[in-house]
């Protein structure tokens, strides 16, 4: 799952630039499909519990009413745990996590601090890190915010994928990206990918999208404060945030096909949620149910399940 990523951004959903060009050629391929789907939340603890449990948010009541999963609902973790499925969880979000009970049914669930990213991933993956700072993170910065974890959480669940591929039980692996979620902040490779519209450069757009994702109850509450250039500016660097992330799943891909177990495997990526871009005055994903944030783009391999269903309808 890759957090905040809206399908009209993205070619799934019709968008001129290519955003997601490794996941478009992977849908391409015969056995995959890439197309848009509904979400059944405008954030992610709704979303993700009707992932997991396949039941709406007004029946389970997680991010409604409730604020953990109730024990009624099964999750799928649980019946592929009663399969003998072997279950892994790796999440950057805390709503996908013990918080909510959306970890039950894993045999294990890592809920990965920025802190134990770094003893998880590894000595091989914070050096492959540090190497690719300027690519996959902020650069030389000591922003905090302005880095991603994705890099070296990718780097734990091809470990944990590397693990479980040389075990002999089956198993599902599920890993939450933060993708695309505010602030905004592509990485100083990635910011270029794009020609930003208007006077300002790829670095001056990416301050500004920084500045305006970080606190976006300030940003909602002055909506004059952005001029029309500079939303097509924070959108650009939108953009050029999906095309980092749809590069580095590329990775994660190449680790299942080194792997062997491509031609075996259900491979699912899809996102919770979208994201506002100044529709409404609005950014984040909050107060308004809108296109952007309930249609989202989905790449299914490895299920023939899927052959010949009416992909306007897909739904989590």
């Amino acid at each position: 799952v890759l957090d905040s990523i809206r399908a009209d951004r993205t070619p799934f959903g019709g968008h001129s630039r290519q955003t997601m060009p490794v996941l478009e050629e992977f849908a391409s391929r015969p056995d995959s499909v890439g197309t848009t789907c509904t979400s059944h939340g405008i954030w992610s603890l709704p979303s993700m519990a009707s992932m997991m449990t396949g039941v709406w948010p007004s029946h389970h009541g997680a991010g409604l009413h409730n604020e953990v999963l109730p024990a009624e609902f099964t999750t799928v973790a649980e019946r592929l745990s009663e399969r003998s499925y072997r279950t892994v969880g790796v999440s950057r979000n805390a709503y996908f996590s013990s918080t909510t009970g959306l970890d039950r049914g894993f045999d294990e669930f890592h809920q990965v601090s920025v802190g134990d990213l770094f003893v998880q991933a590894g000595l091989s993956g914070t050096g492959a890190f540090l190497r690719n700072l300027r690519k996959y993170s902020g650069g030389m910065t000591i922003e905090k915010r302005k880095h991603s974890p994705d890099f070296l959480l990718n780097e734990i669940i091809k470990n944990r994928l590397q693990e479980l591929a040389n075990g002999d039980e089956p198993f599902a692996l599920f890993g939450h990206y933060l993708g695309s979620h505010h602030p905004y902040y592509p990485s100083p490779f990635f910011r270029d990918e794009f020609d930003v519209p208007g006077s300002l450069s790829a670095s001056e757009a990416a301050e500004l999208a920084f500045q305006t994702t970080s606190d976006v109850y300030s940003t909602i509450a002055t909506p004059d404060s952005i001029t029309d250039p500079e939303w097509e500016a924070i959108r650009t660097m939108y953009d050029a945030l999906i095309r980092q992330t749809d590069s580095l799943i590329e990775r994660l891909i190449r680790a299942i096909e080194a792997s062997g177990l491509l031609d075996e495997t259900i491979l699912v990526i899809t996102s919770d949620h979208g994201d506002l871009l100044g529709e409404a005055d609005l950014v984040s994903h909050k107060l308004l149910l809108y296109d952007a944030l309930t249609q989202v783009p989905v790449v299914v391999h490895g299920s023939d399940r899927l052959a010949g269903i009416d992909s306007d309808n897909l739904q989590h």
